[in-house]
């Protein structure tokens, strides 16, 4: 292992300061002889054994890059294509500015960002191409603005069999702004990222499953209001989604892909149903995950290694082992959990603890729905945890709610707003800067765990955060 190591260190140095002249495919793996030669000429000085160190802490940390290196008899191509991709797409420059940096100041994630314009895990996918999974959306490759804006809201029905769709239909035209507020369908399309959660099937097919009091579906055709409200992801790991059955089930996803909604927390199988959902935007990665522990009286199905259903988190152990994963192939992390007592505010134990195992675990937020009311904000280790957003537009009950909105930095730091909103008779208001949008704010910040103050624009203040 030890002369591979070396034979990449001088394959390395000698395309960055030889500079091959000719436009065919670089070779990192090279003879010895001639990379000793270039390793000599470039650095002089430097003893043999201090080169070898300096570049197997390199080369250690870019093992993750490709699976099971040792093992792995085309490891090396793998190497040489990922070299050669950055060479390609970023140029020369680019190459030598991260070498240059790694050999001075030592390996660090956020060159590979510097240099190129995408961080690490952004470069990774878009040399091996899985970008063009169905669980990824590029927005844009490289960074280009200064952050990314992403905006979080919870409970949505457009179930025809429920009030929010036959008060929508009976309205002249069926106009949705005489539903959600104008100010609320601009917020949505402004940001780079809207979500909700989707509580409800979407067929023209099925029964209500047997036993269960609440079953919500609606037409397909109704997915579009997903796009004038500017929802770009919707959570389906939740206690409506198979309320239709299984052939109800299929269509959710089908439609929603049609109406180019992303979607993560359910599938064909458990492997599909667990697969976070990706978008690479700003240089950035993105992991999406979405899970549930939301039912009384377990109606519907866990999906199985063989079997189609949502991602169920009631044992942790496997939303860990995806957060996890995630980590280590993301730049953030957003979890979304179906959870939560139902018209409460109280906080159930299980979500305190659990929450704070899913963020040590590489969580880099938490949102929480289902329980159709406001629930409190936490701070933990660093990261926010919004433990339930309740409804947003789900049905005729007047209820206070309202949307979270992320600011994220190029450096990933954070910055939080909640915007307030009143559900009510089957619309929603907009309230910011409003006497009745400031008690929103201050019935929030009052809730367990009591751990913010809000500002009237919004912004949310932690009383732990370092910020203070």
């Amino acid at each position: 292992m030890k002369r591979f190591f070396v034979l990449l260190l001088a394959s390395v140095l000698f395309l960055l300061c030889a500079c091959a002249a000719d436009d065919s495919p670089l070779e990192f793996f090279e003879s010895s002889e001639s990379g000793s030669e270039s390793q000599e000429e470039s650095i002089g000085s430097e003893s043999e054994d201090s080169l070898n160190d300096f570049f197997l802490d390199i080369a250690v940390d870019l093992l993750p890059l490709f699976d099971n290196p040792e093992k792995d008899p085309d490891y090396e191509d793998k190497i040489n294509g990922f070299l050669n991709f950055i060479y390609d797409e970023y140029g020369e420059n680019a190459l030598r500015g991260i070498y240059l940096e790694m050999k001075s100041e030592g390996y660090s994630d956020e060159m590979w960002l510097k240099h190129t314009g995408s961080s690490i895990h952004v470069l990774r996918s878009l040399f091996t191409k899985e970008y063009e999974s169905s669980n990824y959306r590029l927005i844009s490759r490289t960074e280009s603005k200064d952050e990314i804006t992403v905006a979080f809201g919870g409970d949505v029905c457009f179930g025809d069999n429920y009030a929010t769709m036959p008060y929508l239909q009976n309205r002249k035209n069926g106009i949705l702004n005489k539903c959600i507020s104008q100010e609320w369908i601009d917020f949505m399309n402004e940001v780079d990222i809207a979500t909700v959660n989707n509580e409800f099937s979407i067929s023209s097919r099925g029964e209500p499953l047997p036993r269960k009091k609440y079953t919500y579906v609606a037409k397909p055709e109704h997915t579009r209001y997903y796009n004038e409200m500017g929802i770009d992801f919707v959570t389906l790991a939740n206690n409506h989604v198979f309320d239709y059955g299984e052939d109800a089930f299929f269509d959710t996803m089908s439609v929603l892909d049609e109406y180019g909604i992303n979607y993560a927390g359910a599938g064909k199988n458990a492997e599909a149903a667990q697969k976070p959902f990706y978008y690479i935007i700003n240089g950035r990665k993105l992991a999406f995950i979405s899970a549930t522990r939301a039912e009384k009286h377990i109606l519907t199905p866990e999906a199985t290694e063989s079997a189609p259903g949502v991602f169920r988190c009631y044992d942790p152990e496997r939303l860990l082992s995806v957060i996890e994963q995630a980590d280590r192939e993301s730049d953030f992390i957003i979890l979304f959990v179906h959870w939560g007592e139902e018209n409460s505010s109280r906080l159930e134990s299980v979500l305190k603890k659990t929450s704070h195992q899913y963020i040590d675990a590489g969580a880099d937020l938490i949102i929480g729905t289902h329980a159709h009311q406001l629930q409190g904000i936490e701070y933990y280790n660093g990261k926010a945890i919004f433990y339930n957003l309740g409804n947003f537009w789900f049905n005729a009950k007047e209820v206070e709610t309202g949307q979270v909105k992320l600011i994220l930095s190029n450096d990933l730091s954070t910055e939080y707003y909640f915007i307030p909103a009143m559900q009510a008779a089957c619309k929603v208001s907009f309230e910011l800067g409003t006497a009745r949008g400031r008690e929103i704010l201050n019935n929030l910040q009052s809730l367990e765990p009591s751990q913010v103050v809000i500002e009237d624009d919004g912004r949310i203040i932690f009383e732990n955060s370092e910020e203070e």
